[in-house]
């Protein structure tokens, strides 16, 4: 049915979007550490 692709495609779809986040929220991480670091450096 329509609606099990459907699942099936949004099954797949939501870790990819998931990775993103997570990247993206790592990539933030890191600029504030570092923005940190170089303050107290």
């Amino acid at each position: 049915t329509v609606a099990a692709r459907a699942y099936r495609t949004l099954d797949m779809f939501v870790p990819l979007v998931w990775i993103c986040l997570i990247g993206l929220a790592l990539n933030w991480l890191i600029g504030t550490l570092q923005r940190v670091l170089d303050r107290s450096g």
